[in-house]
Parts: structure tokens; sequence; C-alpha cells
């Protein structure tokens, strides 16, 4: 099974990480137990084929609370979810 590269996110990618919401979410902006968040904007990881996103997730930090804000992963079956999830 190929396996793809999970990287932090680099300031580099936030142009596509922006398009990549508004394409899979229809916005960068998330509700999430009362608050509002820029996902664009949040720290996180993305998994790459080549240079295209086809996973992402990004997180919240609160003092000792993570709260995962959006994760999506475009190749069902190849653990690049799980391995995001792992990453946070």
């Amino acid at each position: 099974m190929k396996r793809y590269p999970i990287q932090k996110i680099h300031p580099k990618y936030r142009d596509k990480i922006t398009q990549f919401l508004n394409k899979h979410w229809e916005s960068v902006q998330v509700v999430s137990r009362g608050h509002l968040y820029s996902a664009d904007q949040l720290p996180g990881f993305i998994a790459l084929d080549q240079q295209s996103i086809i996973g992402l997730i990004t997180y919240h930090i609160e003092g000792d609370q993570c709260e995962i804000i959006s994760l999506n992963s475009l190749k069902e079956g190849k653990g690049i979810g799980s391995r995001l999830i792992e990453a946070v």
C-alpha cells in the first residue's frame, strides 16, 4: 500500500488549504462548541500526493484540551485519516 507523506502545515500551503476547505466544506469557517474558527488559519497536518492535498486535519488547543476542527481524507482505506489523527 502506498504511504502518503504527512507533514505539518507550512505557510506555503495556506492558499491550497483555503481552496481545499472551500471545496470540501464550502467554507473555511467552522463553528464548534460555540466558537467560530477559521480552519484555514489553524495548526494542522496535511497528506500529499505529489503536490496535491489528499488529507487535512486542523485542530485547536486550549489548556490541556485538543479539539479536532476539521478532518478530511480523499482516499479511503489508505490509513490517511488515522495517520493525520496520530500526528496531532
